[in-house]
């Protein structure tokens, strides 16, 4: 019987969490210089109307998690370069935009 409890409340506990992971998706993507190709670490990306953002890596990534589904405008800011704006990017559920 207590085996039985145990079991239901570790189901029930791990419920929201599936749940949650089904609303949300990614924004993912590389950022370069567009003159020379090479990848620009430490550009600041963020999302406009958002806390959200990242910083991309040595290799010019970045990934933004959980984001929920929608559309955004995602900005890209780095000294010496102008900025990107990026508009309508349309992120949905379980995928990387």
């Amino acid at each position: 019987m207590f085996k039985k409890i145990v079991l239901s409340l570790a189901v029930l506990t791990l419920i929201p969490l599936t749940a949650y992971s089904q609303v949300s998706g990614t924004i993912a993507g590389t950022v370069v210089d567009k003159e020379t190709g090479d990848p620009l670490p430490g550009v600041n990306i963020t999302v406009d109307g958002t806390f959200r953002g990242a910083n991309t890596d040595i290799d010019g990534f970045f990934r933004i998690l959980n984001m929920p589904a929608g559309g955004y405008t995602v900005r890209a800011a780095f000294i010496g370069y102008r900025e990107m704006v990026i508009q309508d990017i349309n992120v949905s559920v379980d995928h990387t935009t």
